[in-house]
């Protein structure tokens, strides 16, 4: 009988543990929807300020301590209220398919006598990746055609003997425009792909001049 009581008045702890949970995530999704109706309906739509975006990251991270506080549930004896423990985050190693560039720090030459005279021997070294990125280039594409001629054949009046000799232009995506494939290509991206406006793909390119 003891026994009984004694499971029964646990099972009414978790369900009290429970219920608080869930009326402090009603409370946090009922001011989330009240500040969304006044965001969006209360005025027009425009950028969201510095204070509006720090009160939307609150309600993020009230959204994250009452999904923690979830993911507790089924072990009452690690369940406490007002405190959680966040995961310690991890570095994803950088892609092997990136190129390296290294960098050797060493210690002076002299550095490399120890105090009592011997040479020093190298055991190990330390190595440490930083993420780089080399901005975009521009360069000039310059396509040179040398002019050949014959004299012998010139003011001959034969046109099936040419007396000037140059090479066809390659073909082009836009005739007679400045533009390469890389450019185009390059610009259909950012457009696209990286939704960057091109107003700001002009400024960008009007900074080296162009």
């Amino acid at each position: 009988m003891e026994g009984n009581v004694e499971t029964l008045r646990l099972e009414n702890a978790q369900l009290r543990r429970e219920n608080a949970e869930l009326a402090k995530r009603v409370e946090i999704l009922a001011e989330q929807n009240a500040w969304l109706k006044q965001r969006f309906f209360g005025r027009s739509s425009e950028a969201l300020s510095l204070e509006e975006q720090r009160q939307l990251r609150l309600f993020d991270e009230a959204e994250l301590a009452a999904a923690e506080l979830d993911s507790t549930q089924g072990q009452p004896d690690l369940v406490r209220i007002g405190e959680h423990v966040r995961q310690q985050p991890k570095r994803r190693p950088l892609p092997e398919a990136l190129p390296r560039v290294e960098l050797i720090i060493d210690i002076p030459e002299e550095q490399k006598r120890c105090g009592c005279g011997a040479e020093l021997v190298r055991i190990d070294e330390e190595s440490s990746e930083k993420l780089d990125v080399i901005p975009p280039q521009l360069r000039v594409i310059r396509t040179i055609r040398p002019i050949y001629a014959c004299h012998v054949c010139e003011g001959s009046g034969d046109e099936g003997r040419p007396a000037v000799h140059i090479a066809p232009m390659p073909a082009a995506i836009i005739d007679k425009g400045i533009a390469s494939a890389g450019l185009l290509a390059y610009i259909v991206t950012s457009r696209f792909c990286d939704s960057l406006p091109l107003y700001r793909q002009q400024k960008q390119f009007a900074r080296p001049g162009v």
